[in-house]
């Protein structure tokens, strides 16, 4: 009997080298027949039916192994494998933790375990299994750049790139530290460095979809368009769905005001990963087509910041146009502002967790109807002013505005940017203090509109070039346009104010960073979208107060002409 177990386990064992798994299974099953109570037969069974795809199966036989022999080390780290597979990561980390109880030099349980905590969000425990790794074997170059990604997570960069450094020069040719290292030059706005990663990845993998559309994106950031475009479309060549690589070149297209190729790629942003981040809910009911829909009910539902929802409502008197009843979801502070429209039948409050629960027969994105409607640069609507602020507020809010002189209302940052928005979104916002120049023009009066995180500076600076910053008071979008009919001039960073102002038919002139996001074109300093807008846009490399004295400079002239 013997010589026959090993002669079925010697064939079994090179069918599953040689990837035939259903001659490897069909022969360790016969060997199990000689030999039942055998626990490396269990183990072996079960390692090829995770190979060909069959975790359940392959979950029994390692099941068995351990209840066979609960000290064999090695079957735990198998049972953690396939119930990781499974996404039983809690039973994953259950069956590592007690491989490595067994043997605690266990390096690929310590690394995997490592990688399991990491998708539970459990950066510390996922550390110090990385770590244990990296002290059993310091070359370990896959340890080091997911440890390297993990402190980057965590806000430790310079850390991060040491680690991801070290990787790459045990393994030169390791493909995803290059990637890691050049996203973490991306969050440091090293577009020049983040570019020669890329470059390197695509050398090494020019078959990956991913490293042209990365690479693509460095050229972006470097105000290389043309080129980055190029890229996106080699990208796209490998993979023609590559959703990606359709939207970074659909934000061009939007960019270089090719309205034309831009709008109907914009769509593809709803298939990648920052989907989850353009609205939170999914509907059964058919996407709105844009022809007619009398007798029917149409959701139209916000999406992204409030900006967006400021510049797009635009388009809601044009699909009234077209048909029966038009419901629109938005967020709170907007509602106060269009309550009164009569192009909308119905506003429904928008929360977050919880999808609209009116009955409805289409839907359609706000952000989704400039495509609809064919939007070219000659042909926007929204031209004249479509916001209004109500009366009583701004009779109560100009109470707070007495002071003689020409009235300037300033904004000097966005809302607070999490770590998983675009990096460059943080060097939106200015210093308070860099406006202070302002101050300087004669017979002009400063004013804050500033809510959010970036009011503090007004309260801890107390600078005396500000009368006084009134935004924290506003309880909704309806208290800031009342605020802003009270001002003369309204001076604000890419924000959703400027938009407010914008829509208001406001002058409002806005602070734009190098890399200004695509609705501002390039080389402009006006708006199609708004035409009271004029844009300061601060070359790459300049610094604020840089781009402040020439406002500054505007300004002056501005009123030295109005008085002449």
């Amino acid at each position: 009997m013997t010589s026959c177990l090993d002669k079925t386990l010697q064939a079994a064992a090179a069918q599953h080298s040689a990837g035939q798994y259903a001659e490897a299974i069909h022969s360790y099953t016969q060997a199990l027949d000689l030999a039942p109570g055998l626990p490396e037969l269990h183990i072996n069974i079960g390692s090829v039916f995770l190979a060909c795809g069959q975790p359940a199966k392959a979950l029994k036989h390692f099941q068995r192994t351990v209840h066979l022999r609960p000290d064999f080390a090695e079957a735990h780290y198998n049972l953690g494998i396939v119930q990781a597979r499974l996404k039983r990561l809690e039973k994953a980390i259950e069956s590592y933790g007690k491989s490595i109880s067994l043997k605690p030099d266990f390096q690929p349980a310590h690394f995997n375990l490592a990688n399991v905590y990491t998708k539970l969000d459990r950066p510390e425990l996922a550390m110090k299994h990385y770590l244990a790794v990296l002290k059993l074997n310091p070359q370990h170059f896959k340890a080091l750049t997911r440890l390297g990604t993990l402190v980057h997570q965590l806000g430790r960069s310079d850390q991060a790139i040491s680690l991801l450094q070290q990787a790459i020069q045990i393994k030169p040719d390791y493909d995803q530290a290059h990637k890691e290292l050049g996203l973490v030059f991306v969050h440091l706005c090293e577009f020049q460095k983040t570019l020669a990663c890329f470059q390197t990845l695509v050398k090494l993998r020019p078959d990956w979809a991913d490293a042209h559309c990365n690479e693509g994106a460095a050229l972006n950031q470097l105000g290389r368009y043309h080129e980055a475009i190029a890229k996106y479309e080699d990208a796209l060549e490998l993979e023609p769905d590559h959703a990606s690589a359709h939207w970074n070149r659909s934000l061009l297209f939007l960019l270089l005001g090719r309205y034309a190729e831009g709008w109907p790629e914009y769509s593809w942003r709803l298939r990648t990963d920052i989907s989850h981040l353009a609205y939170a809910h999914t509907y059964m009911q058919a996407v709105w087509d844009g022809t007619g829909f009398q007798g029917k009910r149409l959701l139209v539902h916000y999406e992204q910041g409030l900006g967006d929802v400021l510049q797009f409502i635009r388009y809601l008197p044009m699909v009234k146009a077209r048909g029966g009843t038009l419901i629109f979801e938005a967020p709170q502070p907007i509602c106060p502002l269009i309550q009164d429209w009569d192009c909308i039948d119905e506003i429904i409050v928008s929360i977050q967790q919880r999808p609209v629960d009116t009955p409805f027969d289409l839907q359609i994105s706000l952000m989704d109807l400039p495509a609809l409607f064919q939007s070219t640069l000659d042909n926007l609507p929204g031209k004249r002013p479509y916001i209004r602020a109500e009366p009583a507020r701004v009779k109560h809010w100009g109470t707070q505005f007495v002071e003689p002189g020409f009235k300037v209302g300033l904004i000097w940052a966005g809302g607070a940017v999490g770590r998983q928005r675009v990096a460059s979104l943080k060097l939106r916002a200015c210093q308070l203090q860099h406006l202070a120049q302002l101050a300087t023009v004669a017979n002009v009066k400063l004013f804050g509109l500033q809510k959010g995180p970036g009011a503090a500076q007004a309260s801890t600076l107390s600078p005396s070039f500000l009368i006084r910053n009134v935004g924290e008071e506003f309880s909704d979008f309806a208290d800031t346009a009342a605020a802003i009919e009270n001002m003369d001039l309204i001076i604000s960073v890419d924000t959703s104010v400027a938009h407010l102002a914008g829509a208001m038919g406001k002058p409002t002139w806005v602070l734009l960073k190098f890399d200004a996001d695509w609705r501002w074109l390039l080389e402009r300093d006006d708006s199609p979208w708004y035409p009271s807008m004029r844009l300061f846009r601060q070359a790459r490399g300049e610094t604020w107060p840089t781009v402040i004295e020439r406002v500054t400079q505007a300004l002056r002239e501005f009123l030295e002409e109005d008085r002449s």
